[in-house]
């Protein structure tokens, strides 16, 4: 999805996609799950109702307002920013550092799982936690 053309879609039926990119605009799941086997990239818009399940190498956080569900199984992460609205499960496996420069809100429950080989980095200072954890 491309912010600079509008690109506003709603999901009929669930979906899987080698790869998702969301710099803008808004994508509406439908109450459907959005599979992604490879990368999967949030640099802005808006997610809506759903699932988002991230399965691939690397999942990137880098903006945006996520009002979906998120069950994330990949490698690693970046967690640089956004808005997580509703339950958000991330689970590292992968063979490369999941990092995070902050900047991310959590409105719901987050449950983070790592038995990567690597390292969970995180700047904690700047995640904001609405919900107790």
């Amino acid at each position: 999805m491309n912010s600079n053309a509008p690109n506003n879609l709603t999901l009929t039926q669930n979906h899987k996609v080698t790869a998702f990119t969301i710099n803008g605009d808004t994508l509406d799941l439908g109450g459907y799950t959005l599979t992604v086997t490879g990368n999967c990239t949030f640099s802005g818009g808006k997610t809506t109702t759903g699932i988002i399940k991230p399965i691939g190498t690397l999942c990137h956080f880098g903006g945006g307002i996520i009002d979906s569900r998120i069950e994330a199984n990949c490698g690693y992460y970046h967690m640089n920013g956004g808005s997580f609205l509703k339950v958000t499960i991330l689970i590292s496996t992968g063979s490369a550092s999941t990092t995070g420069t902050g900047n991310c809100t959590f409105a719901d429950s987050l449950s983070i799982s790592h038995s990567g080989t690597y390292y969970l980095q995180w700047v904690p200072r700047i995640m904001i936690f609405l919900t107790a954890l």
